[in-house]
Order: C-alpha cells, then structure tokens, then sequence
C-alpha cells in the first residue's frame, strides 16, 4: 500500500517468466537499489532508511540463485547508493559505489569473486552517479566534483587510481 517499503529481489528467465522473488522483510523503508553478478553468483545493494527513528543504511549482500540473502559482504558509512552504481567485472568481480557520510570517506568499493572488499577508493575527490564498465577491467563512472558539473572518468579496476577524468563547468 505505499506505507512501509520492502527491498525485493525479483529474478526473470531470458523470456520473461518469473522464475523467483524473495522479499526481505527484515529491512523496513528500503528497497533494492542495484545488482550486479559476483562470479557465478548474484550480489545486490539495499538502502534502508530514513525510517521512523532517522537512521539510514546501505548493504551489499551475496544471494543464491533465488535472490535470498547468503551472506553480508558490505556495510559501507553511507547516506545512500546510487540506483545503476554497481557493476560487474570480466574477472568475476563488481565495484559498487555509494554516497558516503563524509567527504573523505571512500565513494568507490571493489570486491573480488569470493566477497572480499579488494579496494575502497574515492577518485578525483568524486561523487560517484553511475558505473559502467571500460574495456582491460576498467570502470567508466559518472560522477560530481564540488563547484564542478558533471565529470566522466575512468578508474582502474585492479586498484581504483583515476585513469582520466573529463570535467564540465556549470556555465557551459
């Protein structure tokens, strides 16, 4: 009915049958915000909150097949994650991004096939929009700079270091 969000996992065959959907009712006003593959598996992103106290969360789960939750892999300090800032890698990893609580706190987490955070990065000081993934495990992502407009880069999978940025002004 609109009152209380619950993230949902809903899992299609490449002809559109519904093949699962696990709710997870545990987490109150949140929803699923991202997937991506990890490995041969299937990672998600779930934002909680604001709920009735004021408090907010965002989590990077492992789920099985049916998009039930396996395991926790991630609980970054973060306001929210963006919708489309997960990406999965040719190696079988996948670099999530976030809006973290602080301006010095990573914005940019990679985790390898088996779960593990491989790298926390924030590069060029960004405020990560979107992910997308660049040729060699490379990460194109767009993103915000402070008294800049839109900036498209490019990060390096394998640890995170700015590659190239491309900035607008706000005036142009």
């Amino acid at each position: 009915d609109g009152t209380l969000a619950l993230p949902t996992v809903l899992r299609f065959s490449e002809t559109g049958t519904l093949r699962s959907a696990e709710v997870y009712r545990d987490i109150g006003f949140g929803r699923v915000v991202s997937a991506a593959f990890l490995g041969d598996e299937l990672a998600v992103t779930a934002y909680a909150g604001p709920d009735d106290i004021g408090s907010s969360q965002v989590v990077v789960y492992r789920t099985d097949g049916q998009g039930r939750r396996v395991s926790e892999l991630l609980r970054p300090r973060a306001e929210f994650a963006p919708v489309e800032a997960f990406v999965g890698l040719e190696d079988g990893s996948a670099v999530v991004a976030v809006r973290p609580e602080s301006p010095d706190a990573p914005s940019l987490y990679r985790i390898d096939a088996s779960g593990r955070v491989a790298w926390s990065e924030r590069p060029g000081g960004l405020r990560v929009s979107a992910l997308a993934p660049a040729p060699a495990g490379d990460v194109y992502l767009l993103g915000q700079r402070v008294g800049v407009g839109p900036v498209v880069a490019r990060v390096r999978g394998n640890d995170g270091s700015l590659v190239w940025s491309l900035d607008w002004d706000n005036t142009a």
